[in-house]
């Protein structure tokens, strides 16, 4: 299974840019994923954290870490329902 294919199934994903933004999206339902890698801390932790209080996943391809920032700097937000999939996904792509 394809990203493309998880999101044309499942819900919508933001890429990297307006790292600020994006994983406030998910956050309020306006975005089901956000895949940022290679972040600072203050390019998003606020919105990981945001997306983890409002009951999304957050982490990095070593899994979910309960909203703290990933140390690798690779952040996905995703609601519960794509976490695993897209994951899987992006471990296959990035490792």
């Amino acid at each position: 299974m394809q990203v493309l294919d998880v999101v044309a199934e499942r819900g919508k994903l933001h890429g990297a840019g307006e790292e600020l933004q994006q994983p406030g999206q998910v956050a309020d339902g306006r975005a089901d994923a956000y895949w940022g890698p290679g972040l600072q801390p203050w390019d998003g932790a606020a919105g990981a954290l945001i997306v983890s209080e409002a009951g999304g996943t957050v982490g990095d391809l070593d899994g979910a870490n309960g909203g703290d920032w990933p140390p690798t700097g690779n952040v996905l937000a995703a609601v519960p329902v794509l976490w695993d999939p897209l994951l899987e996904i992006l471990r296959d792509v990035y490792r």
